[in-house]
């Protein structure tokens, strides 16, 4: 999408909800421009104002709108190319409408879907549409609800790392029936790794606390970047399992990020190039070239919206 086009879908979002005109960043910021030879980074994201509607959300329709709207234009502005992703009017309205990133995982022409949307016709079947639509092969896994935030796919290495924080029948029913699945359908031999969340299994024991938690794979181990680096918080996982996610991507790729950082969105991150949308900025990362613009940028204290970040409000072919 254009960046006129984008200017024109806010104007039209924000006249939808009665809201004033979103004015952009409040600090300037001029885009890294991408190597030779190097594409944009191509993103969908779901068009809000269907979770905007009577009834779609119980959470602040104003604050959730400016959030998507400070993601989108941060994205077009680091150069990322944006596919939004349309809702049928009758569809039935969801909270989950607006993340995703939870709800299928893209693997060249395929779309893994959780079994549980086939319990959701009228919700999903009209995002089964739109990526059939784009040319992807809609496969539904037979597992029961996964969300596509706890899955990190890293295709220099061919490893899929895939985060599981319930008891142990979660990790069997996904080595029962998706990932074969997975691997029968892909001319790739992907190396899955099953990764114990387990600062979110700690909160999942202690529910009567509320206690800010490492909740999806996500927010621990962001996406691998133009020049080979990823953002990682050992404290996402077991020791041993952090040590298998070293020696898989390479220590000198990563960039390991403490709890509370993590829990700020630092790897909950989308770019293009080297520009890159996050709540925070990561000095290591400055270090090494790159640009951030942050929520600051918009005047916001993050980008959060109903725990989900920039990270969760994205999707792109892998």
């Amino acid at each position: 999408m254009a960046v006129n086009q984008s200017s024109t879908l806010i104007k039209d979002l924000f006249t939808q909800v009665a809201l004033p005109p979103f004015a952009g960043p409040a600090i300037p910021f001029t885009p890294i421009p991408l190597t030779d030879g190097a594409k944009p980074r191509e993103v969908y994201m779901t068009n809000p104002a269907m979770d905007l509607r009577p009834g779609a959300s119980r959470y602040d329709p104003a604050g959730v709108l400016q959030k998507w709207t400070a993601v989108y234009d941060a994205l077009q502005r680091c150069g990322a190319e944006i596919t939004i992703i349309e809702q049928s009017e009758d569809s039935t309205p969801t909270e989950q409408m607006i993340f995703p990133r939870d709800r299928a995982i893209l693997l060249g022409d395929k779309a893994y879907v959780p079994h549980s949307a086939s319990a959701h016709p009228r919700c999903y079947a009209p995002f089964h549409s739109f990526l059939e639509g784009e040319g992807y092969d809609v496969i539904k896994t037979l597992s029961p609800q996964w969300q596509g935030g706890n899955v990190r796919v890293d295709r220099q290495t061919q490893t899929i790392f895939w985060g599981y924080d319930s008891e142990e029948w979660e990790l069997e029913n996904l080595q029962e029936h998706t990932f074969p699945l997975i691997k029968e359908t892909q001319d790739i031999d992907w190396n899955i790794v099953p990764v114990y969340l387990k600062d979110h299994r700690i909160a999942l024991k202690n529910s009567s606390i509320d206690i800010p938690t490492i909740y999806h794979m996500d927010m621990g181990l962001s996406e691998r970047l133009e020049g080979g680096e990823l953002l990682f918080a050992p404290a996402l996982t077991d020791e041993k399992t952090a040590d298998t996610i070293r020696e898989i991507i390479g220590r000198d790729n990563i960039i390991e990020i403490d709890r509370v950082n993590a829990l700020n969105g630092a790897a909950n991150l989308n770019f293009s190039g080297r520009n890159i949308v996050a709540d925070i900025e990561t000095p290591e990362l400055v270090e090494r070239g790159y640009q951030t613009i942050t929520a600051a940028h918009y005047g916001l204290p993050s980008f959060e919206v109903r725990k989900g970040r920039t990270h969760c409000l994205t999707l792109e072919r892998i």
